[in-house]
């Protein structure tokens, strides 16, 4: 009876390479949220990415598999924030990459109170 050792391939990603395949997760998950959205509703790239980047800015120096949960959590309940405006949690976070329109939206704007109150109304 021989015990063979079994060795697995073990490579360690670098940070470039654990936020692209974080971004291919948040691709899916954002087609997914945006399939029946309309436009006013929908969550561009841009604010999904600046979400990602400031989630594994927050946990760098952890391993690779909690970033990824915690980076895919944030962005999830962004989502849920943009769309539903539901805050998940005690507070609201990355407000500032909500439109001017929304109404949680932090974003500094040059619009008149009536031009802000007609956006926020549609």
């Amino acid at each position: 009876m021989e015990n063979k050792i079994v060795v697995s391939s073990y490579r360690a990603y670098s940070s470039r390479e654990q936020a692209r395949f974080i971004r291919q997760e948040a691709n899916v998950l954002l087609e997914k949220a945006n399939e029946f959205s309309t436009t006013s509703r929908r969550v561009n790239r841009r604010s999904a990415y600046k979400v990602l980047a400031r989630s594994l800015q927050k946990t760098r120096g952890l391993p690779f598999s909690i970033r990824k949960h915690q980076a895919l959590t944030e962005l999830s309940n962004y989502i849920s924030l943009a769309k539903y405006n539901k805050i998940v949690g005690l507070e609201a976070f990355n407000t500032d990459l909500l439109p001017v329109s929304h109404p949680r939206s932090t974003r500094f704007n040059t619009m008149t109170a009536s031009a802000l109150a007609e956006a926020q109304m549609r």
